[in-house]
């Protein structure tokens, strides 16, 4: 299954609808791979006001989430967090800006970098990015400021 945020929110054979369900789908692909607690998402996903239960209000959320994903278990549950296993093109971007860092060839550099740029669609998250005002990563996949390595560790939310 593979889940584009470089741009507008597209995944690969499914349609997600709802905005906090395409929110907490962009919170869990920015972290592709490693688990996001609980208590992260939830105050992703009710910064303001967070729902009297937090923690049956995300689960709700999480089954429909599963039952809108192409793919059986792409969703994990872990102790007191959730992981998505899915490809990202935000993964993606991570991958062949670090393989051009490590080039010393400028043409193969270029090459790698032009196909990285490639996979941007529009604004970064899409529509989903206005839905978190004042919110969102203090960091972008392969943003040189970031240090962020290719695996995606490092990154946080303000």
């Amino acid at each position: 299954m593979r889940v584009a945020i470089l741009g507008p929110l597209e995944v690969e054979s499914a349609a997600v609808g709802g905005a906090r369900l395409r929110r907490l789908l962009v919170r869990l692909a920015l972290a592709a791979g490693r688990a996001v607690t609980v208590e992260e998402l939830a105050a992703d996903l009710w910064p303001e006001e967070p729902p009297a239960d937090p923690g049956n209000a995300l689960q709700s959320l999480i089954s429909r989430l599963r039952r809108t994903l192409p793919e059986a278990g792409a969703l994990v549950s872990v102790p007191g967090a959730y992981r998505l296993e899915a490809d990202t093109d935000a993964g993606e971007f991570d991958r062949l800006t670090a393989r051009a860092r490590q080039h010393d060839d400028p043409a193969v550099r270029a090459a790698l970098l032009k196909q990285a740029l490639g996979l941007w669609r529009g604004a970064a998250l899409g529509e989903v990015a206005a839905t978190w005002p004042a919110r969102g990563p203090t960091c972008w996949p392969a943003a040189p400021s970031c240090g962020r390595p290719a695996n995606g560790g490092g990154c946080r939310w303000r």
